[in-house]
């Protein structure tokens, strides 16, 4: 199944279509992407996983957020107008499904009145209330007169794809100008305006080659954790011309129940503790970024003068001693007041793909005393978590991850801090407006570098080969640009 990070960077090759040449006069070979793991045959997840990016490609929402002009704006609408108690919203024209049908006002108001139900409008975050509404249309214009204005704003429909259940293969029609189609060498994204020079093939084998005019895209991640035989020195990078960031994000989460690891000052110390920086060279090969929490650098939410905890053993010696954990000389490890031994049992769920990750955190840890165990799924409740997360692109919303009513279904934990909660509400309903309120996600930034929730190890980048017979622009590509890719091919 296509993960939702895989997806979020995909979505922005429409912007591919311009690049096409119309010289050809038989169907020429589709644009060949490399190096996403998407799955084979499985259309129906990549289009259904409510992954706000790939169903922008082809199951686009009535809105969008633009990161780059931080702000919501109407996609497949001409306009969106909101005054007191009524909403309106108007149509773009010319709006076709998948099978040609027109999409009709009927259609959209079907939808509006689905997606207006609470565990809709917040996917079980928080138990907003809807007021009472009515809805009414006239030519190409909805509007919804509520009986009293509700508490988010207009862009609540931004995370939500339109779409309609179908008879088709797919079960689903969407609007979207790609249309997917299941091949065996992968993916296939079918352009319905062109007649072949736009579509997008999506495969997972690197060796598969363009035929016809060489249209390619390439990929190419850093090696997060190599194997136990890995030869790369610490010093060798991956050379790339066009770097770009993910949303993927290395991360050790803490249990704020933990013995140990209820105390944010031992969870200061133990980030303290950890070489990100030789990780992010030996590890990734400098395809990452170290950040100082679990928020995009290129977002405008991310707080920049909270700056990265150092790595510094001495300070966190300094900070172990203070809380009570001593070291003994006969065996050099740490235990608290009551003689009881410090260890840290993290769990590791991808053991073969983090063996240099957890060498470098054992041998780390052992240095100043603390006894490191790796366990698996099963073995009791871990003070730590080692794994990757998916940050939520482009809004930044980090509920799902720290919210006490949901971060349990992330975690084997739930996290609880009241100012926390209230902090990430505010900031969901901030971005149901036009314009999202990124100081509030600073300040998220700021509570969550103090609770430290995450020892956040890299932020994750990909490497860029393109193929499209054009000059291409060298340097970082930013993530936080929803036409990344007009960029990138010279428009």
């Amino acid at each position: 199944m296509i993960s939702k990070a895989q997806a979020r960077i995909l979505a922005l090759l429409p912007a591919l279509a311009a690049s096409s040449s119309t010289a050809f006069a038989e169907k020429p070979a589709p644009i060949l992407v490399t190096g996403w793991p998407l799955p084979t045959n499985e259309a129906q997840k990549a289009i259904l996983s409510n992954d706000a990016i790939m169903e922008s490609m082809v199951c686009p929402g009535l809105t969008r957020l633009n990161l780059a002009k931080k702000s919501s704006e109407p996609l497949l609408l001409e306009k969106v107008e909101e005054a007191d108690k009524v909403w309106r919203f108007t149509l773009a024209s010319g709006l076709t499904w998948w099978d040609q049908s027109a999409v009709t006002m009927a259609d959209l108001e079907a939808f509006v009145r689905e997606t207006l139900q609470p565990q809709q409008l917040t996917q079980g975050r928080f138990a907003w209330t809807v007021p009472e509404h009515t809805l009414s249309s006239k030519d190409r214009t909805l509007s919804i007169q509520w009986a009293q204005k509700p508490g988010f704003g207009p862009f609540v429909f931004n995370e939500h794809p339109l779409r309609k259940k179908a008879a088709n293969a797919l079960g689903v029609q969407c609007a979207g100008n790609w249309k997917v189609e299941p091949k065996t060498a992968g993916l296939l994204l079918q352009d319905r305006r062109g007649e072949g020079q736009n579509d997008i093939l999506l495969s997972t084998d690197h060796k598969v080659k363009a035929a016809g005019n060489e249209r390619r895209l390439s990929f190419a991640f850093g090696e997060e954790m190599p194997g136990a035989d890995s030869k790369k020195p610490i010093t060798q990078n991956l050379t790339c011309e066009r770097p770009m960031d993910t949303p993927i994000i290395t991360v050790i989460a803490w249990n704020p129940q933990g013995a140990a690891t209820r105390d944010p000052k031992f969870r200061r110390a133990i980030t303290h503790l950890t070489p990100r920086g030789a990780l992010l060279r030996a590890g990734a090969g400098s395809m990452g970024d170290l950040i100082s929490g679990p928020i995009l650098r290129a977002h405008p939410g991310y707080k920049r003068n909270l700056l990265v905890p150092a790595y510094d053993p001495a300070r966190s010696d300094a900070m172990l001693n203070e809380l009570g954990y001593r070291r003994l000389e006969e065996d050099g490890f740490r235990r608290d007041a009551s003689g009881k031994l410090l260890e840290v049992k993290i769990l590791a769920r991808d053991h073969e793909g983090s063996i240099l990750l957890r060498k470098v955190l054992d041998d780390s840890f052992r240095a100043l005393g603390i006894k490191l165990r790796f366990i698996n799924e099963g073995e009791g409740v871990p003070d730590g978590l080692l794994t990757g997360i998916l940050t939520s692109w482009p809004d930044g919303d980090l509920s799902v991850h720290l919210h006490s009513r949901v971060s349990g279904r992330s975690w084997p934990w739930a996290w609880q801090d009241q100012n926390l909660d209230q902090a990430l509400e505010a900031y969901a309903l901030s971005l149901t407006q036009k314009t999202p309120n990124f100081a509030l996600l600073e300040k998220i930034h700021d509570l969550v570098y103090k609770l430290e929730p995450f020892s956040v190890l890299m932020q994750h980048r990909v490497c860029l080969e393109a193929r499209l017979n054009r000059p291409q622009p060298k340097g970082e590509i930013a993530v936080r640009n929803p036409d990344w890719f007009r960029q990138l091919i010279g428009l």
